[in-house]
């Protein structure tokens, strides 16, 4: 019945998904945006949607040659999950839905959060050669990111040890 829908379904993934021929345009990109210390004040930043049928840890369902990512975040007592569960039945309950999440859910410092990471992110996107970084920006840079830069967190990764603690953390 799901294919006759014209859905699939699969385990989720629990890691980012980058094909080869993405790997170098990857790392040319992260490269653009360190030699120019850019700081995001221009960017607005979109996200992919996707809708999940049941809750479902499982499997997930998704429309045939549609690529989508599903991520799952950790309970934190501490912050509201990113993604918020709405019982949505008309149109103005989706809209409604948009904009309460944008007023309160999407501030600036949760956005600001999103965009420090990119600056320990881009350094060691480029010395694993465009691969997945996974969790290495967190263990490599455990500091905070508020009022620091790309380029700050781009010489803190040139120290050898930094590379080192890189090296030993990638899987192979």
């Amino acid at each position: 019945m799901i294919d006759s829908a014209g859905y699939t379904a699969s385990t989720p993934r629990y890691g980012q998904m980058i094909r080869e021929a993405n790997k170098l345009k990857r790392v040319e990109f992260c490269k653009q945006l360190i030699a120019v210390n850019e700081q995001f004040d221009d960017i607005i930043f979109t996200d992919e949607a996707t809708v999940q049928l049941h809750d479902n840890k499982v499997v997930i369902y998704r429309r045939k040659d549609h690529v989508v990512l599903y991520c799952e975040a950790k309970a934190s007592t501490k912050s509201p999950p990113v993604v918020k569960e709405e019982k949505l039945s008309t149109k103005n309950d989706l809209t409604s839905g948009i904009k309460d999440f944008w007023k309160n859910d999407l501030t600036v410092e949760r956005c600001n959060t999103f965009i420090d990471h990119n600056f320990k992110v881009l350094p060691v996107a480029v010395f694993i050669g465009g691969r997945a970084t996974g969790d290495l920006p967190k263990k490599i840079f455990p500091e905070r990111s508020r009022s620091r830069s790309l380029s700050y967190f781009n010489d803190q990764f040139d120290l050898e040890e930094e590379k080192e603690t890189c090296s030993s953390e990638i899987p192979i």
